[in-house]
């Protein structure tokens, strides 16, 4: 059973291992900071394929699934970037970011 019942507790992991990543990459705990980035990244689209699994379509029609995407993609650029280029701050910016959206 998914639906937005669940929603928040899917969120506030995802956010947990964001921001746990972006404070680890601050602390110069590289690897760390990449595990917890993508751990939160695949929870928060777990919950999307489950989503689009339940509804039998892609969660695109309205406001609110448009943003899940938002948020995703942002968590996904955020740390290929960090990953690639090792740019710390892009990391909490597009942790804080995906926040918003969420």
């Amino acid at each position: 059973m998914n639906s937005w019942d669940t929603f928040i507790y899917y969120a506030a992991i995802s956010v947990i291992c964001w921001v746990a990543g972006t404070i680890a990459a601050f602390r110069q705990k590289r690897k760390t900071a990449i595990v917890l980035s993508v751990g939160g990244s695949l929870l928060f689209l777990s919950f999307i394929v489950v989503m689009w699994s339940t509804l039998g379509r892609p969660p695109l029609r309205t406001m609110g699934e448009t943003r899940l995407w938002y948020s995703f993609f942002l968590s996904v650029a955020g740390t290929a970037v960090y990953l690639r280029w090792r740019y710390k701050w892009i990391l909490s910016f597009s942790t804080l970011m995906s926040v918003v959206f969420i």
